[in-house]
C-alpha cells in the first residue's frame, strides 16, 4: 500500500504499476455487482449498532450504486443491521446535511473515508465525526481529518464515547 486511497493501491498480479483511476472505477463497479450481497461486516459493528439503536436512530449511508442498494440493505439486515439504508454516490456531506435537518438530537457520523468526513464537516453539519478504520494497515495510513471527534479501530470505544456524549447531552438539557 502506498497511501490510504484505493486509487494508487490497485495493481495487477505480478505488477507494481498502479491501475489507472478509470480502470479502478470499473473494477469497483464490478465488485459491487458481484459481491454486494456477500460482504462481511466489521467484527462488533452489528452488536454496537444494536446497542446504540436503543438511544439513537441508526441510518446507514453507503456509497453503493443505486442499482445495488436493495441487495446491500438485504445483506445488512441478514447480518443483524436492519436499519434504513440510504444509497449515495460521491461525497457524503450533502446527504448528511439533508438528514441532519430531520434529526432531533445529536448527530454522530461514522465513516472510514477522510474525504467523507471532511465533506460532512464542510457541509456545515453539526456532527461528531468518527473516523473508524478497522484494518490496522489502513488505520496507520489514514490522514487525520481536522474536526474529527474520534479516530479509532474499536467499535466498543465508539459505543463508550457516544454514550458518554449522550449522557453529557442529557445533563445539559436538565
Amino acid at each position: 500500500m502506498r497511501s490510504f486511497g484505493i486509487t494508487g493501491n490497485v495493481s495487477r498480479l505480478g505488477s507494481c504499476r498502479a491501475v489507472p483511476a478509470p480502470e479502478v472505477a470499473a473494477l469497483i463497479a464490478g465488485f459491487f455487482a458481484a459481491h454486494v450481497h456477500d460482504q462481511e461486516p466489521v467484527p462488533g459493528a452489528a452488536a454496537v449498532l444494536a446497542h446504540l439503536a436503543a438511544h439513537l436512530d441508526v441510518v446507514l449511508l453507503t456509497n453503493v450504486p443505486a442499482e445495488h442498494a436493495e441487495r446491500r440493505a438485504a445483506r445488512l439486515a441478514q447480518l443483524g443491521m436492519d436499519y434504513p439504508v440510504v444509497a449515495n454516490e460521491g461525497p457524503k456531506g450533502p446527504a448528511v446535511a439533508r438528514m441532519a435537518g430531520r434529526a432531533a438530537g445529536p448527530l454522530f457520523f461514522v465513516d472510514d473515508g477522510p474525504t467523507n468526513l471532511a465533506s460532512v464537516r464542510d457541509a456545515g453539519v453539526e456532527a461528531r465525526l468518527v473516523h473508524f478504520v478497522d484494518d490496522p494497515r489502513y488505520f496507520r495510513l489514514a490522514p487525520d481529518v481536522p474536526g474529527t471527534w474520534l479516530k479509532t479501530r474499536d467499535w466498543a470505544e465508539v459505543a463508550r464515547r457516544i454514550e458518554a456524549e449522550m449522557g453529557a447531552e442529557s445533563e445539559a438539557e436538565t
